[in-house]
């Protein structure tokens, strides 16, 4: 792919399309023609003011998702025990990103084009494109990275080490899941979130460990052969 065209993937069999930008393109409706992106979604992973947030840009369907680029800002939904503070934004975050993740993923495999944004393109949106190629694609951390590194706007991705550090625990995470569910049950659920909620250790800091338990908990209200 031309890197100048930001296009990272091209995802089959749909043909939906992946795009990692900037605020220069993301804001230029000849860039945005050019890509055929006019009909398709944005993400903007931007802080702006709620007011005309969407008002630079040309009209598309789009979500906000209002991370800042810093160290502690937990844009993946996890956080430490050291940082407890974190405890009531990292759980916003993580029902946040559960529905950026979706809002893309229902572009992909309806053959849209999907851009995501921040202002540079380098961490922001870099990361969330990451999370969204290692949830439903299952690429690896490194991986995503090296190919948003090679087709994105900038080489020069994910510097920020604290958004490196939450792709990592998602890679953990992604990492025990994929090891233990059972393979039949996994090739049944072709993209659903539930179907990438993990099962591990009980961290109860794991932004997607109460949506495990409360999946289990319906689960076995509803088992085939089993009275009541």
């Amino acid at each position: 792919a031309d890197k100048d065209d930001c296009l990272i993937v091209k995802l089959q069999p749909t043909g939906g399309r992946l795009f990692v930008g900037n605020r220069v393109r993301a804001s230029s409706k000849a860039w945005l023609s050019q890509a055929d992106l006019l009909e398709g979604r944005a993400v903007r992973c931007l802080r702006e003011p709620a007011s005309g947030s969407n008002a630079a840009y040309p009209e598309m369907r789009c979500v906000v998702y209002e991370v800042d680029d810093v160290l502690n800002e937990p844009i993946l939904g996890y956080h430490t025990e050291a940082e407890g503070c974190l405890f009531e934004v990292a759980g916003l975050r993580r029902m946040q990103v559960k529905q950026v993740l979706d809002y893309m993923h229902k572009g992909v495999t309806s053959g849209e084009g999907v851009l995501v944004h921040c202002r540079h393109g380098a961490n922001r949106s870099a990361t969330v494109a990451a999370a969204y190629l290692m949830m439903y694609h299952r690429y690896s951390a490194k991986d995503a990275l090296e190919l948003i590194a090679s087709r994105g706007p900038t080489r020069h991705v994910c510097r920020q080490p604290g958004f490196t550090r939450q792709l990592l625990l998602l890679e953990a995470e992604l990492g025990e899941a994929r090891q233990t569910v059972d393979v039949r049950r996994w090739q049944d659920m072709p993209g659903e979130w539930d179907a990438i909620i993990y099962e591990g250790s009980l961290d109860f800091a794991s932004p997607f460990m109460s949506d495990r338990l409360a999946t289990q908990l319906r689960q076995s209200d509803t088992v085939p052969g089993v009275d009541a």
